[in-house]
């Protein structure tokens, strides 16, 4: 166990918004933790992580998602951005 990295999750757990089109073999999400937005697939098949993409907020600002999400999923991140800043 990295406690370095579970004492960063527990002082700031971010939010990670998820979606997907009925697929048992995973989803897709978003994770907004300090300012950096983490794009990914999640694999329940392999139990990770597929095609990651960080992104920061000020190119998520500036160039938007930088992968495909249904508007309610921005819409939220969205929210989650302006809530983080506060």
């Amino acid at each position: 166990m990295d406690r370095s990295k579970l004492k960063d999750f527990l002082r700031d757990p971010g939010v990670t918004l998820r979606w997907g089109r009925g697929e048992t073999t995973g989803y897709s999400a978003v994770e907004l933790r300090q300012g950096m937005l983490r794009w990914y697939r999640w694999s329940h098949e392999l139990g990770e992580r597929l095609d990651e993409v960080r992104q920061s907020r000020e190119a998520y600002e500036a160039e938007g998602p930088a992968r495909n999400a249904p508007p309610r999923v921005l819409a939220a991140l969205k929210e989650a951005l302006r809530a983080e800043k506060s």
